[in-house]
């Protein structure tokens, strides 16, 4: 009987250290993620993007117009680029075909 929960408690411990492994690797990967880390502008630019029901997620580089920091450009890896105007509530993008697309104050044309 003592050999028994003996084995059972390796075995226990072999799958947990095999387990404990593949947590670490997600451990490590949601606090790479944590890291990122948006200014207070990008911030401000990303939640006027979702007042508009465009899709954030996909959004790999905003830069800011000078001055006041109220328009910005982003490039969305889709290959859009936009135009976002914070003051007019605007937001009109061009695919790579040279459609357009604007959103006004949540709806899209």
């Amino acid at each position: 009987m003592k050999k028994i929960i003996l084995v059972l408690f390796i075995i226990a411990g072999i799958g947990t250290s095999v387990f404990a492994e593949e947590i670490s690797s997600l451990i490590d990967e949601f606090q790479k993620r944590d890291e990122i880390v948006f200014t207070k502008d990008e911030g401000r630019a990303l939640n006027f993007m979702t007042g508009l029901k465009y899709d954030i997620n996909n959004v790999i580089k905003i830069e800011f117009i000078p001055p006041g920091n109220q328009s910005f450009v982003i490039k969305n890896r889709n290959g859009d680029i936009c135009l976002g105007d914070m003051k007019a509530d605007l937001l009109r993008c061009k695919n790579e075909m040279g459609i357009t697309t604007i959103n006004y104050a949540g709806d899209a044309d």
